[in-house]
């Protein structure tokens, strides 16, 4: 699925800082501010698709032929945002979207894609993961870096430094530290297919945290 490039890269310049899109319903009225956004890919009949990322009080969706912000509305269940004349229910994995021109319906969240696209709209400039144990990676230039292992449990943050790139070789390489680790990361531009998913990505990745290697599969996201 082509995942709307152009419109994600505009969010991602006017998004700058990412809040929870909690439920408004008819008789709740809850603080939002502290819940972080959520990012959904939608695959829905017809062999439609698009993106949802939901905010406090409004969601961003990005549609084939355009972006739309769209206030959040009461509901008796779900989330729901219209703007009058476009609405979009989302009921957690499941979602509808209707407008006066066109409607997508019997829409699921793939969570896979999903969490691609949330690293994206976060500003996050590569992601890498693996498995035995799963862990993950995620790049963002001249800010953090964050490595987390044993399925999310350890979660490890360095400050971004410079790479050293290897243009002939095609290789990137980081070599990062904190105050209690050390971090190794090798980026290869080598195809790389993942053991668990069966998912090819552009790059093999090589990370080393302290002694303990870990190695898996990348891509960069803008």
């Amino acid at each position: 699925m082509k995942l709307l490039t152009t419109n994600l890269s505009l969010l991602s310049l006017t998004l700058l800082s990412a809040c929870s899109g909690n439920q408004i319903t008819a008789d709740t009225s809850i603080n939002q501010s502290r819940f972080p956004a959520q990012t959904y890919v939608y695959h829905c009949a017809d062999n439609k698709s698009f993106v949802a990322r939901i905010e406090p009080k409004k969601a961003w969706l990005f549609l084939p032929t355009k972006t739309l912000s769209l206030p959040q509305i009461p509901a008796a269940s779900g989330s729901k945002f219209s703007n009058g004349s476009a609405t979009f229910w989302n009921k957690g994995k499941s979602a509808i979207f209707e407008s006066t021109t066109q409607i997508y319906k019997n829409c699921t969240n793939n969570r896979a894609q999903a969490i691609w696209e949330h690293a994206k709209l976060n500003g996050v400039d590569y992601r890498a993961v693996g498995n035995e144990p799963g862990w993950s990676l995620e790049i963002t230039h001249d800010q953090t870096t964050i490595f987390t292992s044993h399925y999310g449990q350890d979660r490890y943050e360095f400050e971004t430094s410079k790479p050293l790139i290897d243009t002939a070789a095609h290789t990137r390489e980081y070599q990062l530290q904190n105050s209690s680790h050390k971090l190794s990361i090798s980026l290869s531009a080598k195809l790389c297919k993942d053991t668990m998913s069966d998912q090819s990505f552009s790059s093999t990745v090589s990370v080393r945290l302290d002694n303990k290697k870990f190695t898996g599969c990348g891509k960069a996201l803008h």
